[in-house]
């Protein structure tokens, strides 16, 4: 709807500056309703009083994201665990910003990097132990749908079995 800064009062937002004029809408469960009585004319469009705007609340869940690990090799004596992140069946208008990875203890470790496909995300762990033993990896994915942020922190979780790996 263009520029501006917006503000609620009860079940009213008020749209501020936009083309220097003020909108005001009445918030119901699923729609905005438009109040033409105290609004300025809506910038480019010809709107009538009580027209409704839906608003859009994407549904997405953890299930639309899958944490998958394999290992790979990267020159001699040097294991690594790539950890894959794959996205499907986002909505229209709706991708993937950022994905945090974390260990098991809450540790930051990184942000993923998306791979040739857009859908999948990636980091590389080292697996140089001496024993063998279970990790547990998270991911906090952020998700944005046009200029919105509308869900953070979508969560993905996958245990690597580490294998003792040979001296280098």
């Amino acid at each position: 709807m263009g520029g501006g800064d917006w503000k609620i009062d009860g079940d009213t937002v008020s749209l501020i500056g936009m083309v220097d004029k003020t909108i005001y809408l009445k918030i119901t469960d699923d729609t905005l309703v438009y109040i033409a009585e105290s609004s300025d004319e809506f910038p480019y469009m010809d709107i009538k009083d009580g027209e409704k705007f839906a608003i859009y609340r994407p549904e997405i869940s953890s299930d639309k994201f899958q944490l998958n690990s394999r290992y790979s090799e990267y020159g001699l004596g040097n294991p690594k665990v790539e950890l894959n992140l794959m996205a499907s069946e986002l909505p229209e208008f709706c991708y993937v910003e950022n994905v945090r990875l974390y260990d098991e203890d809450d540790n930051f470790i990184g942000m993923m990097s998306p791979a040739m496909d857009a859908d999948i995300w990636s980091y590389l762990v080292d697996c140089n132990i001496t024993e063998e033993c279970s990790k547990t990896y998270y991911t906090l994915t952020k998700i944005r749908c046009g200029q919105k942020t509308y869900l953070d922190d979508v969560r993905s979780e996958i245990t690597v079995n580490f294998k003792v790996t040979p001296a280098p």
